[in-house]
């Protein structure tokens, strides 16, 4: 009979310790989530909209190969959720956080059963924690980030079906069923076959042998079935063989791992620019990331006769495994990045699996017998995990405000794309979206873009309103070259930089037309002093908006100025509404002298 020495101990109070952290990462995902498709949303979901309403979705669409090998069961979830809400990105978003959440709770269970006392409330709380931490900013701004996870909650899943009271073969077949459900996901969920193995083999010396081997044989046979269905069709997507990668890289690989592994915690120093941060990462991922395999390694030598001698009989087997996991994830994930840039090693959507090493480290100490060596762990640790998340948290804030206001520029932009494309714009806000501008207008055809784009290229015809709590004003021209205009709004409902601008023309005589949306924010003079006399700090000070011509105004605008007198105005556009708002300002621009071609280097 498997181990449970706490199954009904009652909940209380504990519920706070996943229940606070799950309602404020929902309140940040909910306030910073634009309703509308971006980045991998276009690639991964898009297909899957328009197949949807007509009538046209197949299993070749659904089992396509597409990056890190997203599959059926995560577009099922995608197509389930677009269905239901009208491809409400933020509440795709939102099930992310509520799957993390859900994990969360999973996790606690285990560890309340597993850990006597009111350690398990505390190791259920750090878990929570950690895996809700804002500093996994990417997670709770993407939708797309549900086949994450999927295999988290499959592996997560088979380690809690292996901490119940079930027979050998009730078990058994569970875990198949949620390691099949984890590598239909995503390819790291393929590693959830190996912690079905490790839950079976803990049924060594409490059964009959010919049971376990059967069990075994089930597993085996299952998987096989699995691959079959998995690899049809499946190409490779890289030109190098993954043993040439293991072999010739096995010191960057290694390197990598180490990064990856330690980055969570590593990540919250506080650094003036970019450049820094990304130094700072690089020292410290190796530490951090060796730190935690120091520790795993004493742990390993402190559980050894629980591990050996009692098998799957102690409470420690099961957080073993899901360690294991864990570390196994970040191997093949470094296995596959290894030779891409630095900063993949930090994207926070790793640390969905990368966090479980931490978790099941801080758990393994607490099943330790009280003394001296779990006193000193403890300590340790807690220092270590307290510092990183507490920083990752203020970092992860500020960058999920960042993502926030830049993801509603590139809203801005894409909602006038029909009468008011910026190529350059598009391409600096995400380098994918000047290619799939015919997607999204086919898109706005089936009432999937909220709010629809812009038709009219008159001014006229859109809706304009006043508002005092949109703020701003029309700056400046340079004249140039190149062609400078300037200003800077704000939105005093989100008490921030407004959504997006769009800039407007009207010849002589002529009416007013769309012109083009602003392609940059910043928090630059002389628009920083009045960002502190509105008491905006951070990222909420970015008021300043800038749109900047390139050497060759043809190919750059496509809605060029007429070579004659034009009056030039501002707009802010609201992301959630589509109104727009007329800011102060407006200024008079004469013929537009032709831009120097750019010279061959």
């Amino acid at each position: 009979m498997p181990y449970a020495p706490h199954p009904s101990r009652r909940f209380g109070f504990a519920w706070l310790w996943v229940l606070v952290p799950l309602l404020f990462t929902l309140w940040l995902s909910w306030k910073w989530t634009p309703n509308f498709p971006h980045a991998d949303h276009w690639m991964l979901e898009s297909d899957l909209m328009i197949a949807q309403t007509t009538g046209s979705v197949t299993w070749d669409l659904l089992a396509a190969q597409m990056n890190d090998s997203r599959y059926v069961l995560s577009r099922l979830c995608y197509l389930a959720v677009g269905k239901a809400t009208q491809w409400n990105v933020r509440i795709e978003a939102a099930c992310c956080v509520l799957m993390a959440g859900g994990i969360a709770v999973l996790a606690w269970w285990m560890a309340r059963r597993t850990i006597s006392g009111r350690a398990a409330n505390v190791a259920g709380g750090v878990l929570a924690l950690l895996i809700l931490t804002p500093h996994q900013v990417m997670n709770w701004n993407f939708g797309v980030q549900i086949c994450y996870f999927l295999p988290v909650g499959a592996a997560v899943g088979i380690a809690a079906v292996f901490c119940t009271r079930w027979t050998l073969p009730r078990q058994t077949v569970a875990g198949i069923l949620l390691a099949m459900a984890g590598a239909w996901s995503f390819a790291p969920g393929w590693l959830g076959w190996g912690l079905v193995v490790w839950g079976v083999l803990g049924w060594l010396r409490r059964t009959r042998n010919g049971a376990v081997v059967l069990a075994l044989a089930g597993v085996a046979a299952a998987m096989g079935v699995n691959l079959l269905g998995y690899f049809h069709g499946y190409r490779f997507q890289e030109e190098t063989p993954l043993t040439e990668k293991v072999v010739v890289k096995a010191g960057e690989v290694a390197l990598y791992f180490l990064k990856l592994l330690g980055a969570g915690f590593a990540e919250g120093w506080p650094q003036p620019n970019q450049a820094g941060r990304g130094q700072m990462l690089n020292l410290l991922g190796p530490i951090m990331g060796g730190f935690i395999l120091l520790w795993l390694g004493i742990l390993a030598v402190l559980h050894r006769r629980d591990l050996v001698r009692r098998t799957g009989a102690s409470p420690s087997w099961m957080w073993t495994g899901l360690t294991g996991w864990s570390l196994l994830v970040v191997a093949m994930v470094a296995v596959a990045r290894a030779g891409i840039s630095l900063s993949h090693a930090f994207a926070p959507r790793y640390l969905a699996f990368s966090l479980w090493a931490w978790g099941g480290a801080l758990v393994l100490t607490l099943l330790l017998p009280p003394g001296r060596w779990r006193r000193h762990l403890l300590l340790a640790a807690s220092a270590v995990m307290l510092w990183g998340w507490v920083m990752g948290v203020i970092t992860g804030v500020k960058y999920m405000q960042r993502e926030g206001y830049t993801m509603r520029l590139l809203q801005g932009t894409l909602t006038m794309a029909s009468v008011a494309p910026e190529p350059m714009g598009l391409r600096t806000n995400d380098p994918q979206m000047h290619r799939i501008l015919p997607v999204v207008h086919q898109l706005n055809e089936l009432g999937y873009i909220h709010p629809p784009l812009v038709r009219s290229p008159l001014v006229s015809d859109a809706e304009v309103r006043e508002d005092p709590a949109i703020e701003g004003e029309l700056g400046g021209i340079t004249p140039g070259p190149p062609l400078q205009i300037m200003g800077y709004a704000i939105d005093h409902r989100r008490a921030g930089p407004a959504d997006s601008v769009v800039l407007s023309y009207q010849p002589e005589g002529g009416e007013e037309i769309w012109w083009t949306p602003i392609t940059g924010r910043h928090s630059q003079k002389p628009w920083n002093r009045i960002a502190k006399t509105k008491g905006l700090k951070g990222e909420h000070a970015r008021i300043g908006w800038l749109w900047q011509g390139g050497q060759d105004a043809t190919n750059y605008q496509v809605v060029s100025l007429p070579n004659r007198l034009c009056t030039i105005r501002a707009y802010v556009l609201d992301g959630e509404t589509g109104i727009f708002y007329r800011i102060k300002g407006e200024k008079q621009i004469g013929p537009v002298a032709p831009q120097p071609a750019e010279e061959a280097p």
